[in-house]
């Protein structure tokens, strides 16, 4: 418990990024937790951690304890951002997965090239500073 009390303390004094997130940040959840409309969302893991918390959406995968499956699907998270190529393939991996937002923002450009701005299949409905958030048009 020591150790546990430490840790957190001292992410509180440092106001460590991971937990503590600037209003723009927060902005795209709480956004997010407006919409009505059924389907997960897709961003990176790390991201996904705080949206179903904040949001109260869905996501694709989220922690590695509470995912089915989860290192298959960190991977495909990991290849949907990676590059701006397999338009078709991730049409139908989004489609299959019920994933009615892709979320874009710092940690999933870090993950590659992938340009939604470009995809005639997502259509930006939300944008800030932050973070882009697209929704599938399928």
């Amino acid at each position: 418990n020591i150790f546990v009390y430490s840790a957190d303390f001292l992410r509180y004094v440092k106001k460590d990024p991971y937990i503590y997130f600037s209003k723009q940040e927060v902005e795209p959840f709480l956004w997010l937790s407006k919409q009505s409309n059924e389907g997960a969302v897709l961003a990176e893991i790390n991201t996904s951690h705080f949206i179903p918390a904040i949001a109260g959406r869905g996501v694709y995968a989220g922690h590695m304890i509470e995912t089915i499956n989860f290192s298959e699907k960190h991977k495909k998270i990991n290849n949907f951002f990676l590059d701006n190529l397999n338009d078709t393939e991730k049409q139908e991996f989004l489609k299959k997965n019920n994933i009615r937002y892709v979320y874009h923002g710092p940690k999933e450009k870090k993950l590659g090239d992938f340009r939604p701005e470009e995809k005639t299949y997502l259509q930006k409905i939300f944008s800030n500073t932050s973070a882009s958030i697209y929704e599938t048009q399928l």
